[in-house]
């Protein structure tokens, strides 16, 4: 029997949607950073296991009806660098 463990790595996201969001009705990703920019947009940091877990994300925004304005997914080694 081979004894592997499973190692869950994250993908670091950012999404820029148009408009201000209200942050209590983005509870759903647990790690998520909030950011109302002073342009009238909302930046989303958060760290997903899986690009289910993107598609996902997507989706939900997606039903809210939030207009997506920029997606960035770094690989797990790496994390954006921005002044936010």
């Amino acid at each position: 029997m081979n004894n592997r463990t499973l190692t869950t790595v994250s993908h670091h996201c950012e999404i820029v949607i148009l408009g201000h969001l209200n942050p209590r009705i983005l509870p759903w990703v647990e790690n998520m950073q909030i950011f109302l920019l002073p342009n009238g947009t909302t930046l989303l940091k958060f760290s997903l296991v899986d690009q289910a877990a993107l598609f996902g994300a997507l989706d939900r925004l997606r039903d809210l009806g939030c207009p997506l304005i920029t997606l960035q997914v770094a690989p797990p080694e790496m994390k954006f660098n921005t002044n936010q």
